[in-house]
């Protein structure tokens, strides 16, 4: 089994910015975003999600590249699942040009991990209900990943889902939520309280993704780490935040560092806006990550 492992979706994007920049079928969803935000660090990556018959050699050619264990994608009958992302200044709309139960049906099911050549360590989850996040982490678990993140989505974080909020984050290491999203859901605009009342519902690592703010990473020992995001120049922000808790997830994992693992995510953040769609995979992508790390760290 691959040293790191990622559960989640895949998504082609028709991406069109505020300035008019169009970008069409660009390789997407929180899960490839995240797998590769993992690779910027790590080599011994698995990723499990669900692909459609049309998806396109291009797309596959650009993951294996990369290097990644693809043994756990399976492909589907039905097409992938396909979205509009529409920015307007600072906000970001998702049309999904995909029936819901169609995609709903791309969304991997708990089973075998992919074959690799040791035990795994970490996971990144991100998934479409609550049943199926937990089967998952059971499954996680019993292969000997000591470290889980997930990746929440709006809907889990609002009121009317407390209770089942609460019933997931003990059995999870990291918690990643967008701001947006959990200012929303707790009705709290204070990032500090926001994490404190993770904590309070039982998570243990929360890490606050704030866009142009960077990022607060809480832990429940009462550390608080301000991290800031690397600057450099943005084609598109899309996956950005998924790219983060790829980075963060790997980050901790090999380091148990939460500040350090802030940075990771920061770092593979900046390697998502740079162009539209995945971060591009080259051989000198992990010395380009060192080399902002070392400007992080000493600024």
């Amino acid at each position: 089994m691959s040293e790191y492992i990622f559960v989640g979706n895949v998504i082609i994007d028709d991406i069109l910015q505020a300035d008019g920049r169009v970008s069409m079928y660009a390789l997407g969803g929180g899960g490839s975003h995240a797998v590769m935000g993992g690779r910027v660090w790590s080599d011994d990556i698995a990723f499990i999600a669900g692909a459609g018959r049309d998806f396109s050699p291009e797309h596959w050619d650009q993951l294996a590249q990369a290097g990644l264990n693809l043994g756990g994608i399976k492909r589907h009958e039905c097409v992938t699942t396909r979205a509009w992302q529409l920015y307007e200044d600072d906000r970001r709309v998702q049309v999904n040009r995909t029936d819901m139960s169609v995609s709903r049906q791309m969304w991997p099911q708990p089973g075998p991990l992919p074959a690799g050549g040791g035990t795994p360590r970490g996971a990144y989850i991100i998934a479409s209900s609550t049943p199926l996040l937990l089967a998952w982490v059971d499954v996680l678990r019993q292969a000997g990943v000591s470290q889980i993140l997930w990746e929440p989505g709006g809907r889990i974080l609002s009121t009317r889902h407390r209770q089942e909020l609460t019933s997931i984050l003990p059995k999870v290491d990291i918690v990643a939520p967008d701001i947006d999203a959990a200012m929303a859901g707790f009705r709290k605009t204070d990032p500090q309280a926001i994490a404190k009342a993770l904590h309070d519902r039982g998570a243990k690592i929360v890490a606050l993704r704030m866009g142009k703010r960077g990022s607060l990473v809480s832990e429940s020992s009462g550390a608080l780490h301000e991290i800031p995001m690397y600057r450099t120049k943005v084609a598109d922000v899309t996956g950005a935040g998924n790219s983060y808790c790829g980075g963060f997830m790997v980050g901790y994992t090999a380091t148990g560092d939460a500040r350090l693992a802030g940075l990771y995510g920061a770092i593979s953040a900046s390697f998502c806006v740079e162009q539209p769609g995945l971060i591009r995979w080259r051989p000198t992508l992990r010395a380009e990550a060192e080399g902002r790390l070392s400007e992080l760290l000493s600024a």
